[in-house]
């Protein structure tokens, strides 16, 4: 009996890790595409806006949110990696330093420091 309660309240932690893994992967997508959306806004930002045809706040609005579907368009599949990156580093387990290439074994036995 005490087996099949252990064995039970293991899967439910299991269970738990899992549903708190995927909402981890899909906060750093959400996160990636927010990304996108603000690269996107800050490059529209510098092309010299022309008053042939006014600006209104309407037209603003528009910009910004399809900035916002084409960043979540961009990101939707693989991405850039920066979501990727991201739960790489954030999840329990991951990585908690930036690896660095080992530039003490050269062919001629010269450090590259």
């Amino acid at each position: 009996m005490i087996i099949q309660s252990f064995q039970n309240t293991t899967g439910q932690i299991a269970g738990l890790r899992d549903a708190d893994d995927e909402k981890l992967r899909a906060t750093c997508r959400e996160f990636e595409a927010v990304f996108v959306a603000q690269l996107l806004s800050a490059m529209r930002a510098t092309v010299q806006k022309s008053d042939f045809f006014g600006s209104t706040e309407k037209e603003e609005m528009f910009q910004s949110m399809l900035d916002q579907e084409i960043a979540k368009q961009a990101t939707a599949g693989a991405g850039f990696g920066i979501g990727d990156a991201l739960y790489k580093q954030l999840r329990p387990g991951g990585s908690t330093s930036v690896s660095q290439p080992d530039r003490t074994n050269r062919p001629d036995g010269e450090s590259e420091y």
